[in-house]
């Protein structure tokens, strides 16, 4: 079926009756399969006459393009992110079995219990979010080395799954025509953006385990400095290896933290890790 070509040869004023034909003959199968230009431009075809007034029938036929095609905004959890992060980093045994939503949850956990004063009143540094994450961590996420590409393309769906869900608001990053999705690349625009911003803390931690995997190291101690990093202790964790001698295990690092009064940053480890 193509549906580019029924919409275009229909007369303005019937686009969504032919729209909400094409949508009610496609099999639950066939609405999964639907392309994001597809889904697009059914979803105009249904709402661009009337965009602050839709009609029943309309909005019905919005409802079945929201919740039975791919772009279903409920599929948009933590877990889903998980698993999509997961799927591109097969190669590590460390990332597929550690990282999961529970230990992003523990990540926003911790955080949110150590949010400042300022940061409550939403008066944010450079880290922000749930994630208390910046630029430069989404830089590392969704550079080309990484995750672009599935960032992109999860991003994508999660906009459209936005639209679909708010049919008399246009979602700025949907553009029609040409029928596409800008994907924003300031972390700022992204972390707003709940389902978004699991994928990025997702894809950090990937990042943080990945680089943390050493020879001899057990996946356990792997996690612990991967979430150590990931708050930005890269500086004191070398620094304490070179004086333990020991780049490689964990125990002789939380000692020292101990001893240097940082226990806070021990259990913001272990916290988050449970």
């Amino acid at each position: 079926m193509n549906i580019k070509a029924r919409l275009a040869q229909a007369p303005r004023n019937q686009k969504d009756n032919v729209a909400q034909e094409i949508i009610h003959s496609l099999s639950r199968s066939a609405l999964k399969a639907l392309s994001a230009e597809d889904v697009l431009r059914l979803f105009e075809a249904l709402t661009q006459l009337r965009p602050r007034i839709v009609s029943q029938r309309d909005k019905a036929a919005v409802k079945v393009l929201a919740s039975q095609t791919q772009f279903e905004k409920a599929l948009f959890t933590p877990q889903l992110a998980v698993d999509s992060v997961k799927a591109h980093f097969l190669q590590s045994p460390v990332v597929q079995s550690h990282l999961s939503a529970k230990l992003v949850k523990g990540i926003y956990r911790v955080e949110d219990q150590r949010l400042s004063f300022l940061e409550r009143m939403g008066i944010d540094g450079k880290t922000v979010g749930r994630g208390q994450l910046g630029q430069s961590a989404f830089t590392d996420v969704t550079s080309p080395n990484y995750l672009k590409s599935p960032f992109e393309q999860y991003a994508k769906c999660y906009f459209i799954a936005k639209q679909l869900n708010n049919p008399l608001q246009r979602v700025a990053q949907i553009n029609m025509p040409p029928y596409s999705v800008t994907v924003p690349s300031n972390y700022s625009v992204v972390y707003p953006e709940t389902s978004l911003e699991d994928f990025v803390v997702a894809g950090y931690l990937a990042i943080r385990i990945h680089k943390a995997t050493k020879q001899g190291r057990t996946p356990e101690d792997t996690l612990k400095f991967a979430v150590a990093l990931y708050h930005g202790m890269y500086k004191t964790v070398v620094s304490i290896q070179q004086q333990v001698n020991d780049i490689v295990n964990w125990a002789p690092i939380e000692a020292e933290l101990i001893n240097q009064n940082r226990q806070d940053a021990v259990d913001y480890i272990n916290e988050a890790t449970l």
